[in-house]
């Protein structure tokens, strides 16, 4: 979440620094649950990636995600809400879910300077 919102306000300052980066900006979708991460494939071709649910999900929130916004499932915010000021969008409906998600829009970060002993 940090290196997230911390990334978009890098991008926002180097626009005004910078003239031609103005146009540059890229949206974040973050998910939290289970997931198989490993090697997957033939001898041949084999490739390091992650699959599940839970991937899915943040791909498709990534897919949603304005440029300069940080987008967050509804888990990934039940985890962090303590560390971070966020605004729940309007549910959304999402390929290979049959029920709308709330996800929610960083506008913030409260109280949070290092994360696992990282500044």
């Amino acid at each position: 979440m940090k290196a997230a919102w911390e990334a978009q306000q890098e991008m926002e300052k180097a626009g005004t620094r910078e003239p031609l980066l103005k146009d540059v900006h890229f949206g974040v979708g973050i998910n939290t649950g289970q997931a198989v991460a490993g090697n997957l494939g033939s001898t041949g071709r084999a490739e390091y990636t992650v699959i599940g649910d839970a991937v899915n999900l943040a791909s498709r929130i990534c897919g949603v995600a304005p440029g300069g916004d940080v987008l967050i499932g509804p888990e990934t915010y039940l985890l962090v809400k303590e560390m971070l000021n966020a605004e729940p969008q309007p549910p959304l409906m999402f390929k290979g879910k049959s029920q709308p998600i709330v996800v929610y829009k960083v506008t913030g970060m409260s109280g949070v300077t290092q994360v696992s002993g990282l500044s």
